[in-house]
C-alpha cells in the first residue's frame, strides 16, 4: 500500500502515527507496540472497524474464562497484552486487505473516492452498542457457569 491517498482515506484519525508505524512494518522492523490497543483491547479493534477480530478476541476471552475456571481477569490481561503487542501488525494487515479489496472492486482512482466516503472508525454509538452486546453475552456466560 504505497499510495498515501488510499492510506489516508482508510485510516482516518491518527494518520501520522499509523504512517510511521506502517512504514516501519513495511521496512521489516518487526513488532510495533500499540498502547491504545493494549489499554482498550477488543474495544480498540471494534473502534477501528475490525469487528470480526474484535469479536474473535471476545470469544477467545470467553473460552479462556471457561477454561481457566472463570478467571476473567487473566483472560482479559492476556487479550490486552496480545492487543498491545500485535495490534499495529494486525491493523496493518486489515488496512492493506481493505485497500486491496476496494481497488479490485472500484479501480485505483475510484477506490480513493469510495474509501473517502466510508467512515474509517466506528462512532461512539456503534462502539457502545457492540460493547453492550458483548457485556450481555458475558453476563449470559457468567450465569451459565454459575447456575447450570
Amino acid at each position: 500500500m504505497e499510495d498515501r491517498r488510499h492510506f489516508n482515506a482508510c485510516v482516518g484519525p491518527n494518520q501520522a502515527y499509523y504512517a510511521d508505524v506502517f512504514r516501519a512494518l513495511r521496512q521489516g522492523q518487526g513488532i510495533q507496540l500499540n498502547w491504545s490497543a493494549g489499554i482498550f483491547g477488543l474495544f480498540w479493534f471494534w473502534y477501528r472497524k475490525n469487528f470480526l477480530l474484535g469479536t474473535l478476541f471476545f470469544v477467545g476471552i470467553l473460552a479462556a474464562g471457561f477454561y481457566l475456571g472463570a478467571n476473567w481477569v487473566q483472560a482479559m490481561m492476556a487479550a490486552h497484552f496480545a492487543s498491545w503487542v500485535f495490534g499495529n501488525n494486525i491493523y496493518y494487515l486489515h488496512v492493506n486487505r481493505m485497500v486491496e479489496k476496494f481497488i479490485r472492486q472500484h479501480g485505483d482512482e475510484q477506490s480513493i473516492a469510495v474509501l473517502a466516503t466510508r467512515t474509517p472508525v466506528a462512532g461512539p454509538l456503534e462502539t457502545v452498542a457492540v460493547a453492550m452486546c458483548a457485556a450481555s453475552l458475558l453476563g449470559v456466560a457468567w450465569l451459565m457457569m454459575n447456575y447450570l
